[in-house]
């Protein structure tokens, strides 16, 4: 029941959030040209990087090496929410269960997400970033290239930190989400948690022509009934999606063995679109019909 009443002031603030990110993108403050975090301002309930969308958020007035300041995330009570929280801050809009949705307009290419962390993490606790490119067609979003990394235990003095993008897609990306948080907003969360960023960068270019084609991965059979087989010669990680006619995701397996099966039997007939992805390769897309 708590979560429940957690999540009532949640829903208005992701209102808030989203109205508040709306207007910087109208206004051209896009947040991935914020990330040494020198620009703030406030979205009605505290102080946020510009362009960002915040929850629990400080302005530290001590830069690591250029400029007046950095951002520290922290695990705490929110008395405006209602509830214990974790720091967040994200490029690009949350859902009211937190999960992101496609971010703000970027058509780059990258290599690599550097900057300046230090943090302190409590031992139930995740503390970390995520960053995400996404390319869109219509109502299918495809994962164009992505990276994360984890904290543990603390770390006082600054330290330099350098995520290398892994590449699944040679589209050019039209959307770019990053998150900052001290705790799974899903899941259990301890204060005390901190997180301090500064001097974040989007470095480098990766070239689209360097991705091989996934070739050998087989769907069958096709027309399906109740069931489609993966063929996984290599065993190797695939994520295997199968998306309506008009765009929406209908199944999501993932698949580390040599063979794999997807049920369709609930599934409406007609045409449906199967994607399947794979680090470093470029995804494989067919159609199928579901009888």
């Amino acid at each position: 029941m708590k979560h429940i009443f957690i999540l009532i002031p949640f829903v208005l603030y992701a209102f808030e959030m989203q109205a508040q990110y709306t207007k910087s993108v109208q206004e051209g403050s896009l947040a991935h040209d914020n990330l040494n975090f020198e620009l703030w301002e406030n979205n009605g309930l505290e102080d946020v990087p510009t362009g960002f969308i915040g929850l629990n958020c400080s302005q530290v007035d001590t830069a690591v090496q250029e400029g007046n300041y950095y951002l520290q995330l922290e695990t705490k009570s929110n008395m405006m929410m209602g509830g214990m929280y974790p720091g967040l801050a994200s490029i690009g809009t949350l859902s009211q269960t937190f999960d992101p949705i496609p971010g703000e307009p970027y058509t780059n290419r990258p290599e690599r997400l550097t900057g300046f962390v230090r943090y302190h993490v409590e031992s139930t606790d995740m503390v970390g970033i995520v960053i995400e490119l996404t390319s869109s067609t219509g109502e299918v979003k495809s994962t164009v290239a992505t990276a994360d990394t984890a904290f543990a235990g603390s770390k006082n003095e600054w330290t330099f930190i350098d995520m290398e993008l892994t590449y699944n897609s040679d589209l050019p990306p039209d959307s770019l989400w990053i998150g900052f948080a001290t705790g799974d907003p899903n899941g259990e969360f301890t204060a005390g948690s901190s997180l301090s960023l500064d001097d974040f960068r989007l470095e480098g270019s990766v070239s689209n022509q360097k991705i091989p084609q996934i070739s050998d991965i087989t769907v069958y059979p096709n027309p399906a009934t109740d069931h489609l087989n993966i063929q996984n010669p290599q065993a190797s990680e695939i994520h295997i999606k199968l998306y309506s006619i008009d765009g929406r995701l209908m199944k999501s397996i993932k698949c580390t063995s040599v063979t794999a099966r997807m049920q369709t039997g609930n599934l409406p007939a007609g045409h449906y679109l199967i994607s399947i992805e794979k680090a470093n390769q470029l995804p494989k897309r067919m159609q199928v019909i579901i009888q």
